[in-house]
């Protein structure tokens, strides 16, 4: 990471998006660090545009959290004398609005259909609980989605998930199936193999989680290493697949917006009709945007509802 020091510094002071996901904002600004020869902090308005280009969101409040992330973290370099302009401040959502990728917008909602294809597609029961388990709105409280990642198999019940976080949740009969097969799988497959001779992949199961970490794992089942778990499984996951438009994001409020789309069908109403509602109002805590306001929890999905 280019001037990791001075990032790892700002990260000290920061106040906002976890930890985990600021880093990967970093991270995956290096390949254009590396094609300008220079720090994100000092990147001019047409780089930051083709640098927000580069990165294919179809959401841009995405685009705007993460201008907003770096916008910060320019002003701490300013401060310190390591950076003279802060561009980031000449992005408004015009600017925006044109770096959506509008060709992934259109794949953009995954249907409970569309998830349940994926899920059969995929070789770890494990990998179905993680991903189904984003779609029904676990990880959505606390922090570095531990409640994924560090949820024991003992809180499953007969129709919910006693989480880490105290959250007892309500959840599918399909979750529940695959909450109980992940806890009990050995060993992890790859694309291709069998169990058989697998033992460098074998799950360490010390902790009796739901979703155990791989003995031999560089991220142990730890609080700080919740995050990083989550986002390296998920990239594994999609590319073995080679569906590039899935993400962390998109499948939390595809599932969210399942719920909203069934709730505005069976009482023929619109979005804006249907947000007041008791069990609207449950979805969106469910998810964890409580604090968002009408206005702008549709402008962060209107994609998924259109």
């Amino acid at each position: 990471m280019r001037n990791e020091e001075r990032k790892l510094s700002f990260l000290e002071t920061y106040k906002g998006a976890p930890e985990g996901y600021v880093l990967s904002i970093f991270r995956r600004a290096e390949e254009f660090e590396e094609a300008w020869d220079k720090d994100v902090a000092d990147f001019s308005r047409s780089q930051i545009i083709g640098y927000l280009r580069g990165l294919n969101s179809t959401s841009a409040e995405t685009l705007r959290v993460k201008t907003s992330i770096l916008r910060q973290y320019t002003n701490f370099c300013r401060k310190k004398g390591l950076a003279f302009e802060n561009h980031y401040n000449e992005i408004g959502t015009e600017e925006l609005e044109r770096c959506v990728n509008r060709f992934l917008l259109k794949e953009k909602y995954i249907s409970p259909e569309r998830l349940k294809e994926l899920l059969e597609k995929m070789t770890n029961d494990c990998d179905r609980f993680l991903f189904l388990a984003l779609y029904e709105g676990l990880g959505s409280y606390g922090e570095e989605y531990e409640e994924i990642t560090l949820t024991k198999a003992s809180g499953i019940k007969e129709h919910s998930i006693l989480l880490c976080t105290g959250r007892d949740l309500p959840v599918s009969e399909e979750l529940i199936k695959y909450a109980r097969l992940s806890a009990a799988q050995e060993a992890y497959v790859t694309k291709g193999e069998s169990l058989n001779g697998m033992n460098n992949q074998a799950f360490d199961k010390s902790q009796g989680l739901i979703l155990n970490p791989r003995r031999n794992c560089r991220y142990p089942a730890s609080k700080s290493y919740a995050y990083k778990r989550i986002t390296t499984r998920v990239a594994k996951v999609k590319k073995d697949l080679n569906a590039k438009y899935l993400s962390i994001p998109r499948l939390q409020l595809s599932g969210m917006c399942t719920e909203f789309r069934r709730i505005m069908k069976e009482n023929g109403l619109t979005y804006y009709e249907a947000f007041p509602r008791e069990d609207m109002q449950a979805v969106i805590e469910r998810y964890g945007y409580q604090n968002m306001v009408a206005g702008r929890l549709y402008a962060a999905i209107r994609g998924y509802l259109d």
